[in-house]
């Protein structure tokens, strides 16, 4: 073992190999290097950089000098003021890390293979009535793709959120789809409109949730005054309703569907295609004490229109009513009996 007083000159040999080093690098120039085995060219030189990776392995050495036997300790954590360490845990404390590039063109960070894992992620200066503070931009597939993988546990558990925003003042998210491509380039025979939003709900999953206080829970325009596609389409391939609407608030006196047509087509209608099933068109319930069904109009409260059978149908069911070519009016009281009213 060695004795106090070899100890004691290796650590004066290595206090002044890193005063040299250091001022070496104060003078930012390549350093002869330290001192190697006999198996090793003795006029092996070392750059800055291979310089600064070896500093904080004398630094070690030389601070630890009443515990030698440790000469082999890992890079200490960069603090605030210092360089990066890879692979390793770095403190700015308070200080702000900013990336500049005078180039557009360049990259200021680039992480091709892998990526960036923040616990809290803030990204933009903060400013008001600015354009917007992220922008991802991509050509092909996904702009944005973001997956929320919740491990839930229990029953007591529910999922999490891929995406939560909270807009104050101003729409949480706004999206546009265009079609074709961007800034008057030629556009490819066969042009797929862009969607403005896409939405995919898995099992038991919703595709989209939607609450609010006191504002509107969705809100959608078209603009174009000439287009004849719909504004909204909803398609089911399953037992359920296409769309299912309930209110529950009992003073509540407003219809919980309201179609206004400011033109001369219906406020609302209802059409069963099926040529196979006794369907209907529209169905109207009342409650115990309310009425099935209420109508009114300037030219009349309800209109049936005629047929252009000669005659009422063979059978019906109690309470049909039915108006024949000739314009005669017909009720039924179940079966083949028929009687006619006017």
């Amino acid at each position: 073992m060695a004795s106090n007083r070899d100890l004691e000159q290796q650590v004066a040999e290595l206090t002044q190999k890193l005063e040299a080093l250091q001022a070496a690098v104060m003078r930012r120039e390549d350093v002869p290097a330290p001192e190697q085995p006999a198996d090793h060219a003795a006029d092996h030189v070392v750059s800055r950089r291979g310089l600064l990776t070896s500093l904080p392995v004398l630094a070690a050495a030389g601070a630890g000098a009443m515990a030698l036997s440790g000469l082999t300790a890992s890079p200490a954590a960069a603090a605030a003021g210092d360089p990066l360490l890879l692979g390793q845990s770095n403190d700015p404390s308070d200080q702000t890390t900013s990336l500049f590039m005078t180039n557009s063109t360049d990259y200021a960070l680039d992480v091709t293979t892998g990526g960036i894992h923040a616990s809290t992620m803030h990204i933009g200066d903060g400013q008001v009535n600015d354009d917007g503070d992220l922008t991802v931009l991509r050509y092909d597939d996904y702009t944005l793709y973001v997956e929320c993988r919740n491990q839930v546990s229990s029953s007591a558990d529910h999922g999490g959120s891929a995406i939560y925003a909270d807009g104050f003042m101003a729409a949480a998210i706004v999206v546009d789809g265009y079609e074709g491509l961007p800034n008057g380039q030629s556009q490819p025979n066969n042009v797929t409109p862009g969607l403005g939003l896409d939405i995919t709900g898995h099992d038991s999953s919703p595709g989209i949730h939607v609450k609010t206080d006191a504002a509107e829970l969705l809100h959608a325009s078209q603009g174009d005054t000439s287009t004849s596609t719909d504004a909204a389409q909803i398609v089911t391939h399953g037992l359920g309703r296409g769309l299912y609407v309930q209110s529950v608030n009992t003073s509540n006196a407003n219809g919980t569907i309201t179609g206004v047509n400011a033109g001369s087509g219906a406020g609302v209608w209802g059409t069963n295609s099926s040529s196979s099933h006794a369907g209907i068109g529209v169905v109207g319930v009342g409650g115990t004490i309310g009425r099935g069904g209420r109508f009114r109009g300037g030219a009349a409260a309800v209109q049936l229109q005629p047929s252009t059978a000669s005659t009422h149908p063979g059978s019906g069911q109690a309470g049909d009513l039915f108006v024949d070519a000739s314009h005669r009016l017909w009720f039924c009281k179940g079966g083949t009996t028929w009687h006619q009213l006017a």
